[in-house]
């Protein structure tokens, strides 16, 4: 016999509910091996363990009953609303935008010098313009948007003004970035806002922070043809030390060369030909040869 009820009372309908949702890891879990193509062993986890350890993210992925999207186009969407990338080497790995001049010398793979015939092409710089750069993002998408007819038959009580516009917009949620913008990218400040998978304003408000900040100073992308053999030197702060030589994307390398406006890293390393060096992230790399020890290689720094 039940002696007592008390129920729970529910939030006010104009209230913003905080509700629990899947990860990163999560996530991609759901749309890649759940619903997806690989199973467990193909996908490593450590990469997204660590984005979410960082960003704290949560992550919504509304689909159309009558949409048939793709496990890539999917997984793009997810990825793309933590600033990161996937691809697949040895199993499937996320990457996620950083400033390779905030990684810290311990945590270089390996260094690249001219001087030493690392080389085999000239290192081009071309301008990264950011084109589809904006200082403004949504989040907490409406997968079927209201329209004010909707609400003829609603009173302001069970759906107040303030409610009634977001469900009638294509996302609830806009964040503006807090960073300025180096001036090259001025263009970002007029353009629409970048769509996520966001479900928190404040979330939604570091993502956009964390992709300006790093437009914040002049960017660059930078290709060559390297050498790649199986190991490398790593400068470890005393002396030169072997490194496993193999190119793994998301990794940061020392780079040395004569480029007009790079920094001179100082004595001992700067002894023989005058050299600048820049700590730059490796983007892409294809190899010229069966052997794979010359590779056409995309870096990405200042």
């Amino acid at each position: 016999m039940i002696e007592s009820f008390v129920p729970n009372e529910l939030p006010n309908v104009a209230d913003n509910v905080a509700l629990d949702g899947p990860n990163l890891t999560q996530m991609i879990a759901e749309v890649v091996i759940n619903r997806g193509p690989y199973n467990p062993s193909q996908v490593s986890t450590a990469e997204s363990d660590a984005i979410d350890a960082d960003t704290g993210y949560i992550y919504g992925l509304p689909i159309k009953m009558d949409d048939n999207p793709s496990c890539a186009d999917s997984l793009k969407r997810v990825t793309d609303s933590c600033t990161g990338s996937a691809y697949y080497t040895d199993a499937l790995r996320i990457f996620r935008l950083r400033k390779p001049e905030d990684v810290a010398d311990a945590d270089i793979a390996f260094d690249l010098d001219y001087r030493a015939g690392d080389f085999l092409s000239p290192l081009i710089q071309i301008p990264d313009m950011a084109e589809n750069l904006s200082a403004h993002s949504y989040g907490c998408p409406n997968i079927d948007p209201y329209a004010s007819s909707d609400f003829l038959n609603t009173s302001q009580v069970d759906c107040p003004d303030n409610l009634r516009q977001k469900l009638m917009l294509a996302y609830q949620l806009k964040a503006t970035t807090t960073k300025r913008l180096a001036q090259r990218y001025a263009r970002a400040y007029g353009r629409k806002p970048f769509p996520t998978c966001l479900d928190r304003q404040a979330h939604l408000q570091h993502f956009i922070d964390h992709v300006c900040d790093y437009y914040s100073d002049d960017r660059n992308f930078y290709e060559a043809d390297v050498w790649m053999p199986p190991t490398r030197r790593r400068w470890d702060g005393s002396n030169y030390v072997e490194v496993n030589g193999i190119f793994v994307l998301d990794t940061t390398v020392r780079v040395f060369y004569p480029m007009e406006g790079w920094p001179d890293p100082g004595e001992p390393l700067n002894k023989g030909r005058p050299i600048g060096m820049r700590k730059l992230a490796m983007l892409a790399f294809s190899p010229m040869t069966p052997d794979h020890n010359e590779c056409k290689v995309i870096f990405a720094g200042l």
